[in-house]
């Protein structure tokens, strides 16, 4: 009798969770909105042309390696006389994808303009559109943008590149090219089903140039950025062991020694975006920024920390921070596979790499991790929503546990 009152204390438990979530369901993911591009790309007067008069003026005073870059350094006159220029006349844009990404790129500087993961979707945006994970902006550099030591964009980045599509075992490639009389910057991508993203960057005559990614990860508004529950942190294992930095309390930049270092990234509470360098770095910088709103409510710049906290104007005390990510290769060649998802357990434990750390389950993960795959099990092979799989995995483990209650 007291076992049959248990079962049916146990059911009714269950409906009463079940219709909890349904009257108060969990907050919805951010809204992803797909940032514009020019309808008339290179026109007179936009930023592409703009952009590409910026190139043209550095070109014409030096090259890319001229006077005022970060390292002056030249190619041999007979080398560069053996080369033709290489160059666009305007800006397009080129795009990688399979089922499981969507990767655009430009031609102006060849940096990422957006990554998008297919596997997941954000609330409000239409279904298969997936969630960006490049921070939309206005001015500030792009994704795989070179820049100085001090974190200056170099003139390569506005430069009109030639794009070349690649077919070979690893799959479809995009290789960017540009050349003047003083330098060459080649730029290579492969995209992986996967999540991962192959990378190599050859600038044999900038001898201290660093690849930048970020600032942060995702697209997101101005409330997103401040609510105490977005978490957004800079990643990273060096000798197999994980640390973290947050931007709320990184004041300045950080320079972490490339040796002995594994991987380092960008993430937050849901997704990840993780550089795993082929050959030992110099160094990998992560700079605190402030992010200032120039466009939409999801358009944000980013702005240099002054030198002293009391430099900092009272109105800019108050705007969020992330961290931009600089990779300085030790010689003018930087080679690397990325990963951009996704912090699916599974997904992470089949890479090699240990992104799997940077899921956190906290002390209890020992438990964490069987009633995870279990839930998994049940989504993908019983019922395909996550608020019934819950329910038929709490009534299970109450059956189980019933002798002992």
């Amino acid at each position: 009798m007291d076992n049959k009152r248990l079962l049916i204390a146990a059911v009714l438990s269950m409906a009463v969770l079940f219709l909890w979530q349904m009257a108060f369901p969990a907050p919805e993911a951010p809204k992803v909105a797909v940032p514009a591009l020019a309808a008339t790309q290179g026109a007179a007067g936009s930023p592409a042309a703009n952009a590409a008069a910026a190139a043209t003026a550095a070109i014409a005073s030096g090259g890319l390696n001229g006077p005022g870059t970060a390292s002056g350094a030249v190619v041999p006159a007979a080398a560069v006389e053996a080369l033709p220029p290489v160059a666009a006349s305007e800006e397009h844009h080129e795009v990688l994808e399979n089922e499981a990404l969507r990767a655009e790129f430009t031609n102006l500087g060849a940096r990422l303009v957006s990554l998008r993961v297919k596997d997941t979707n954000a609330a409000g945006a239409a279904k298969g559109a997936g969630v960006e994970l490049v921070s939309p902006r206005k001015d500030s550099p792009l994704p795989f943008s070179l820049v100085a030591p001090n974190g200056e964009a170099l003139p390569a980045n506005a430069a009109l590149f030639v794009a070349e599509r690649e077919t070979g075992k690893e799959g479809e490639a995009l290789r960017f090219l540009f050349r003047d009389g003083r330098g060459e910057v080649e730029k290579r991508f492969v995209l992986g089903g996967d999540g991962r993203l192959e990378i190599s960057i050859t600038a044999a005559s900038e001898k201290n140039f660093s690849v930048l990614l970020g600032p942060g990860l995702r697209e997101r508004t101005a409330a997103e950025l401040g609510s105490r529950f977005d978490r957004r942190m800079a990643v990273w294992s060096a000798a197999a062991k994980v640390e973290t930095l947050d931007p709320a309390k990184a004041r300045d930049p950080l320079e972490i020694a490339g040796t002995g270092l594994d991987w380092i990234g960008l993430e937050d509470t849901y997704f990840l975006t993780a550089v795993v360098p082929h050959e030992p770095v110099a160094k990998v910088r992560l700079r605190p920024v402030m992010l200032v709103q120039s466009g939409d409510e999801h358009t944000f710049d980013t702005k240099f920390l002054p030198p002293s906290p009391e430099e900092i104007a009272a109105a800019d005390k108050k705007l969020p921070r992330d961290l931009i990510l600089e990779i300085e290769p030790r010689s003018g060649t930087f080679k690397a596979t990325s990963y951009w998802g996704t912090k699916q357990l599974d997904r992470l434990l089949a890479m090699p790499y240990g992104f799997d750390k940077t899921v956190r389950l906290g002390t209890f993960g020992f438990l964490a991790k069987p009633l995870l795959k279990a839930l998994q099990w049940i989504h993908s092979h019983v019922v395909a929503n996550y608020g019934w799989a819950i329910v038929l995995l709490t009534m299970a483990l109450k059956i189980v546990l019933l002798p002992l209650s």
